[in-house]
């Protein structure tokens, strides 16, 4: 069984005498330096959890259609392929880093969406970021097919050559990623291609840019003041 330890940043879980991780904790505690905020909260194995009897209002719930609201990773980009002599754009929210250099990215792309076989078939693409003044052409973008329209030219967007791929750059987007599939063993099962960025491009024009980030139903949300704190990591 889990139950919580610690409290704030040093809050974690522990497992009883009859968990799976039982031989972990077998050599003792672990050892923190002195100076480790944790350093004084020795670990404990329990055989039930800690409730808190609050006025916490109860919980309630969740239609799992309303899942992914919660976790799309944004921002919002759009993706352009080209295939047997066309250019085509699509918005794309669900996707993902999965290794920083050489950068991958998981993303899926719908076997119903026009873009799918374009980029089987091709193995490349371009993911442009666009900022929050584009906001209203990758909705549009996103509510029509590639199948009956010509979308570069429909929502005034500019195709720019890429250096290492076929599909176009977008020029309004400050950042734009041309990418070659590397893995498609999950396409079949989950239209999830992992991309290798091989190239990267900025626009120096467009300073501190703001991206959108969708919640469902024509909701975005905009990114908001940025902190900073002190990290270990990249």
């Amino acid at each position: 069984m889990l139950t919580p330890f610690g409290s704030g940043h040093c809050r974690g879980w522990q497992v009883d005498e009859r968990g799976l991780n039982q031989r972990s904790l077998a050599s003792g505690p672990v050892r923190l330096p002195e100076s480790h905020p944790c350093a004084q909260q020795p670990f404990r194995t329990t055989n039930a959890f800690h409730v808190t009897s609050d006025n916490t209002p109860p919980m309630k719930d969740l239609p799992l259609s309303k899942v992914y609201q919660l976790l799309e990773p944004g921002p919002v980009v759009l993706l352009t392929t080209a295939h047997k002599g066309r250019a085509n754009v699509m918005t794309m929210s669900w996707h993902m880093m999965v290794e920083f250099e050489p950068p991958l990215v998981a993303c899926v792309v719908s076997d119903a969406n026009y873009s799918f076989a374009a980029l089987r078939a091709t193995k490349e693409c371009v993911i442009a970021v666009p900022a929050l003044k584009l906001a209203a052409k990758v909705a549009e973008v996103g509510n029509c097919s590639g199948r009956n329209v010509e979308k570069f030219e429909a929502f005034g967007l500019t195709p720019v050559q890429a250096r290492r791929v076929s599909p176009p750059l977008v020029a309004e987007c400050f950042a734009n990623l041309e990418c070659r599939v590397s893995d498609s063993r999950l396409v079949t099962k989950f239209n999830l291609f992992v991309l290798e960025v091989l190239k990267a491009w900025s626009d120096p024009a467009q300073k501190n840019p703001k991206t959108i980030h969708h919640h469902g139903h024509g909701r975005f949300a905009v990114d908001g003041e940025m902190i900073k704190l002190r990290s270990s990591k990249p």
